[in-house]
């Protein structure tokens, strides 16, 4: 049995991600489709347009057979993290398998060439770009620029960056997977306009309360009660210390300092981001980071090895694979959430995914009580 996998956010599900899942089933030949998803947050940083299940169900439907979430501690992470979780777990299913992805590039050999570059000579490059007053994003690119001899400005296409990452990962990891790529059709990530059926999900979280229907295959709605998030968001750096502060992930290199001061005055959870932001933190560093703190996610909790693969749905073609991977699967496959936290070296990750979950509930629309990653079982989707 041979799967394709994809990692992914769906945040929220649209046209381009129904594509892509037909395309990399057409262009793999795979017997399943395996999703590796975030959870309740998502890795720009921020609260999820619906919850996880409701997304991965939506998957499921459209076109994937089985989805797994990518733990939150690799999600509230910098892009390689998130990557390379993703590209851990897809190889842990020990099947003959495939990693489909979207970029705005054919031809992936640049970004093979970026990958293979001397991690020393591009650490000291981006390091003294740092030091000479570079934005973090320019210090990355003028590094790679003198390091390597491939076309650094790939880079700078948010889906080049991710396969970029992925293909990292690959090479990092020694993994087996083979790498499809599948040319971005449509609106660009985080694109600000629509491109006839497609609309990138940044677009349709900008026009929540217009009519979306264009350019998603299921109707979804934004279930966060933004105000309250917000409201939690910013409460929870305000009543820590700088140190406090530091025993959270992302919270490095004087961020903390900054977070704590701009706490003092901010009077909302953007105008704190607005405070913090500087050259050496994008705002996405920033929101993930002050997400930790809210989420108590420990720092460091990121650097281990992802523990299980926790099931979030499934259809009759995902229920083969499951039964399949009872045999193959390198890591505990979970299908009852409780079992996570029996596990041993998981304990951390599981108490993280259901305080994830509690705040989640707490700050949506239609509140439906805590302690739903106990309860909520895999979703099967006839």
């Amino acid at each position: 049995m041979r799967s394709v996998g994809i990692i992914a956010e769906y945040n929220p599900f649209h046209n381009g991600h129904k594509y892509l899942l037909e395309r990399a089933r057409e262009k793999t030949d795979a017997d399943a489709t395996v999703c590796f998803m975030s959870g309740n947050f998502v890795q720009r940083g921020d609260i999820a347009f619906c919850d996880k299940h409701t997304r991965a169900q939506a998957a499921v439907r459209c076109g994937a057979d089985l989805v797994i979430q990518i733990p939150t501690a690799y999600t509230l992470a910098g892009s390689h993290i998130f990557a390379g979780a993703g590209v851990e777990m897809a190889s842990a299913l020990g099947i003959p398998a495939s990693l489909c992805f979207g970029s705005e590039t054919q031809d992936l050999t640049p970004l093979f060439r970026l990958a293979l570059t001397d991690r020393q000579k591009l650490n000291c490059e981006f390091k003294k770009n740092i030091s000479q007053g570079k934005s973090y994003g320019d210090a990355v690119m003028l590094a790679y620029s003198a390091c390597s001899d491939a076309d650094a400005a790939l880079l700078k296409s948010p889906n080049n960056l991710l396969a970029f990452e992925y293909i990292k990962a690959v090479i990092e990891q020694k993994s087996d997977l083979k790498l499809v790529n599948i040319e971005r059709r449509g609106a660009c990530h985080d694109g600000k306009t629509a491109d006839g059926g497609f609309a990138s999900a940044s677009y349709i979280r900008a026009h929540e309360g217009k009519d979306m229907s264009a350019f998603m295959p299921l109707k979804l709605k934004n279930a966060i009660d933004r105000q309250r998030f917000d409201s939690i968001l910013l409460f929870s750096v305000y009543s820590k210390t700088a140190t406090e502060l530091s025993r959270f992930a992302d919270m490095s290199e004087g961020l903390n300092n900054r977070v704590f001061s701009a706490a003092q005055h901010a009077a909302g959870a953007k105008e704190l981001i607005f405070l913090v932001k500087s050259k050496r933190y994008t705002h996405a560093r920033i929101r993930r980071a002050v997400i930790n703190v809210l989420l108590q996610n420990p720092a460091g909790l990121c650097k281990t090895r992802v523990p299980y693969l926790n099931v979030l749905a499934f259809n009759d073609c995902g229920r083969t694979l499951l039964k399949k991977l009872e045999h193959t699967c390198s890591l505990p496959v979970i299908t009852k959430p409780s079992r996570a936290g029996e596990l041993e070296n998981a304990g951390d990750h599981f108490e993280l995914e259901c305080r994830a979950s509690d705040i989640y509930d707490f700050c949506s629309k239609v509140r439906r009580g805590g302690g739903r990653e106990y309860k909520i079982s895999p979703l099967y989707v006839r």
